[in-house]
């Protein structure tokens, strides 16, 4: 007998509503992820796909929820808890399932770090190892923080229930930051997604607009759409036969023009929704809308846009923030010395005040290791455009170190040997 084939998108679609119903069925977070992984299985074994892919592993995910029960002679005590999955989800079919779950792992009950561990990890699927660089967190201790969020849910929360009025509230600031950290692992690990289940950025868009459906006055989840469209409108041209391709170098002209207006649109509303006191993401829309409408990356307002770093620091004091910055402020300094006229993207010297930006920028490695990477990667661009001695030197460098980096992509790691050539 042939296995079935689940289409990706079908699954990607398939998976939140399957945990979502199979956690409400038990009270758990953690069993239902175990019995949806089990149902998903056992669908992509039969000889053809169900007809209904959600309604088909519910029911299997319910069965085997009973017949786990059973055998630990319990049912007086669990059986009980298993409540109609069709009731159950009609009761919360008004929020998108994906949010729902999104909601429940982002339990203030939680230290803030483990609810992005858990959120990113359950409901977005994404690797470990993603979310360690993207929090610069060592892998081990980011696989430690999600199990003791699961073991805490579980024994201080008890059965599973989705949040609502002020505690909702409480918790959507996280919800909107893992939807965020989800556009930038994704921009940075898959550039050119092979499928709709690898696209992590399309995944964020689809939540974001879930969030604006149901918080239509809400600046930062307006702001975070604008900033996943604004990513999957610049993503054509970022990458040419598997080598990274430099900022002034991509061919705007392939962008997603339909999505650029969409984006840009987006950013404009949530300025207008933050007025005077904009939060961080309504902040970091404003710098993707400028980035999207310049003619070329030259043509970037970079002194606005570092002073939109500055401002996005004031309210979110991370290194990954000040390393935005200072970038800005390079670019400035680039652009006044002439590199809009250098057809190489070359200068010939180092413009004044550029060694105190690559000081600052020095001085940001923590020792962590995305930290590190990311300092080094702006180092060498930096030594690269105004052509020091140990430009090509660095990007062998960094060639070596990416190499074994399990959070780099193929097409950054193709850029750096290309430049290591000198």
């Amino acid at each position: 007998m042939d296995d079935a084939r689940i289409e990706p998108a079908a699954f990607q679609e398939a998976w939140p509503q399957v945990v979502r119903a199979l956690a409400a069925a038990t009270g758990s977070i953690d069993e239902g992820e175990e019995l949806a992984a089990e149902a998903f299985a056992r669908a992509a074994a039969q000889s053809g796909p169900p007809a209904s892919l959600v309604g088909w592993c519910i029911a299997v995910g319910r069965r085997a929820a009973i017949d786990a029960a059973r055998r630990r002679a319990t049912e007086r005590v669990h059986l009980p808890a298993l409540h109609d999955a069709t009731t159950e989800g009609a009761r919360m079919s008004a929020i998108d399932d994906r949010v729902a779950l999104l909601l429940v792992a982002c339990d203030e009950l939680l230290p803030p770090v483990s609810r992005m561990v858990l959120a990113m990890r359950l409901v977005l699927g994404v690797d470990v190892d993603a979310i360690a660089a993207h929090l610069g967190l060592e892998r081990g201790a980011a696989a430690a923080r999600l199990t003791r969020a699961k073991r805490l849910l579980a024994e201080e929360r008890g059965a599973f229930h989705v949040p609502t009025g002020e505690q909702r509230e409480r918790r959507m600031p996280v919800v909107l930051d893992c939807v965020h950290g989800l556009v930038a692992i994704g921009q940075r690990l898959v550039p050119e997604p092979a499928d709709a289940v690898g696209d992590l950025v399309a995944h964020a868009e689809r939540i974001a607009e879930a969030l604006v459906r149901e918080r239509t006055d809400d600046a930062e989840a307006r702001a975070v759409l604008a900033i996943a469209r604004l990513a999957l409108a610049r993503r054509p041209g970022r990458v040419v036969d598997g080598v990274a391709v430099a900022p002034e170098a991509v061919d705007r002209r392939g962008w997603d023009a339909r999505r650029l207006a969409l984006g840009i649109g987006d950013a404009l509303a949530a300025s207008e929704l933050a007025g005077e006191d904009p939060g961080r993401f309504a902040l970091e829309a404003r710098i993707a809308a400028l980035h999207s409408a310049a003619p070329a990356a030259w043509d970037v307002p970079w002194p606005r846009v570092a002073r939109l770093h500055r401002a996005v620091e004031a309210r979110w004091p991370a290194r990954s923030a000040t390393l935005a910055r200072l970038v800005a402020e390079a670019y400035a300094l680039l652009v006044a010395a002439g590199i809009r006229d250098a057809s190489d993207g070359r200068l010939s010297t180092e413009p004044d005040g550029m060694a105190r930006i690559r000081e600052q920028v020095a001085a940001l490695d923590d020792g962590a290791r995305a930290t590190g990477r990311d300092v080094d990667l702006v180092l060498a661009d930096l030594a690269w455009r105004t052509r020091a001695p140990d430009a090509a030197a660095r990007y062998r460098a960094l060639a070596v170190r990416l190499a074994d980096d399990a959070v780099a992509s193929d097409p950054v790691r193709a850029f750096c040997a290309s430049r290591a050539q000198g």
